[in-house]
């Protein structure tokens, strides 16, 4: 599978369902940096219906532990509050109501602090410059994330 050759289609723009109430905030509110070889490439943003871009403008994340300590991502105002981090069968990372979330870990890959995608196992990544989607794919261009409170 190349996620770059099946662009995402409509938008997840979701009824929004409550999330189960065992959910345990973690810190405060956070954006999520991403850097290419040590380069800035932006934050992780919001392309208008849903799919995540790098950005100049972030979104605000709220970190939270459910299911045998997954963590999982809520974004934290705007239109899109209270959706939360997922992906899509093709590797695009997105929003998406409670009951498609899925966890994530920041863990050290190849030295550097690495956005891990616990549904598919694969890293945040882009395609190129041209590209700004966000994956969770291996192949393309690894992402180190840095965590910025706000």
């Amino acid at each position: 599978m190349n996620p770059q050759s099946r662009a995402p289609e409509g938008s997840f723009a979701d009824s929004v369902e409550l999330a189960p109430s065992e959910l345990v905030r973690g810190e405060r509110p956070f954006k999520l940096r991403l850097d290419h070889n040590g380069t800035p490439k932006g934050y992780l943003g919001l392309y208008g219906s849903g799919w995540c871009i790098l950005s100049s403008d972030g979104l605000v994340f709220d970190a939270y532990t459910h299911e045998k300590k997954k963590t999982y991502f809520r974004v934290t105002q705007g239109d899109w509050k209270d959706h939360y981090l997922s992906v899509n069968n093709s590797a695009y990372l997105g929003l998406y109501i409670w009951s498609n979330a899925v966890g994530w870990d920041i863990e050290a890959v190849d030295g550097q602090k690495r956005l891990r995608c616990l549904w598919n196992h694969q890293v945040a990544s882009f395609h190129s410059d041209e590209n700004q989607y966000v994956y969770a794919w291996d192949d393309y261009h690894k992402l180190e994330v840095h965590k910025e409170h706000v």
